[in-house]
């Protein structure tokens, strides 16, 4: 019913501007009607459509951002979209420290200091299922945490040695168990998915992440990721492996 009044309001729209312009006395067409006529026109077949003229122009827009950007859209129901949704809180952090340290934090060959505390805000995004006490304290056994840093850091392989663990801010192992307890570590911004496609010369998947904090602090917020699915078939903590990142400029 709103869509059909939606489509009777513009054909009137549409109508009177027409009208307008063979009726008045101009020889030409007043371009503020012929505007208004466009309008009408795009509204009408907006609502035909079933989308507002806003959601068609933001629709264009992504699309222009995949065709220039040379990627092709991950399917919204392919299982790509859920795993990088719910792996994105732990890779925003993982931005978010690049972005914080960007001359001192190489991902690739990170120091120890790096090494835990990128890993632990990463459990802290995604902590485990009932892994965290009242006092927001995050207990997780070191196999787990060295998992969550084999999908977050390009340069871990998962079972190679860990950097030892020690005088690292928030994260503490227990020498008589191989539980490593972690502080509330994180960086607060908010993010979100602007593309997940894949890359029509390489065939890599590439989340475009963009990260934003209140303060604005962060100023390189738009991040291209390369991640993979796991092709091992064991369970992990986070689905996808972060393979690469980098700054959109």
């Amino acid at each position: 019913m709103h869509s059909e009044k939606l489509k009777k309001l513009c054909c009137m729209a549409l109508t009177a501007c027409l009208a307008v312009s063979v009726c008045g006395c101009k020889a030409s067409v007043d371009p503020a009607q012929a505007e208004a006529a466009q309008a009408a026109k795009e509204a009408q077949q907006a609502a035909e459509n079933g989308t507002s003229a806003e959601e068609a122009a933001e629709e264009e827009t992504i699309e222009g951002m995949y065709e220039s950007s040379g990627l092709t859209p991950v399917p919204e129901d392919d299982p790509l979209w859920e795993d990088a949704k719910f792996e994105l809180p732990a890779i925003a952090q993982l931005l978010a420290y690049k972005a914080t340290f960007t001359e001192t934090f190489d991902e690739n060959e990170p120091s120890a200091d790096d090494f835990w505390t990128v890993t632990a805000m990463g459990v802290v995004a995604i902590p485990p299922e009932n892994a965290t006490d009242p006092f927001k304290i995050v207990h997780v056994k070191e196999a787990l945490v060295l998992d969550y840093s084999a999908a977050l850091l390009p340069g871990y392989e998962a079972g190679e040695a860990a950097p030892k663990l020690e005088n690292v801010y928030g994260i503490s192992g227990n020498p008589r168990s191989d539980i490593i307890d972690i502080d509330s570590l994180s960086i607060n911004v908010e993010p979100s998915i602007l593309l997940l496609g894949t890359d029509e010369k390489s065939g890599a998947v590439v989340m475009r992440v963009h990260i934003e904090d209140k303060e604005g602090l962060i100023t390189q917020t738009d991040w291209d990721v390369l991640v993979e699915p796991w092709s091992d078939g064991a369970e992990h903590a986070l689905p996808l492996k972060v393979l690469q990142f980098y700054n959109v400029i």
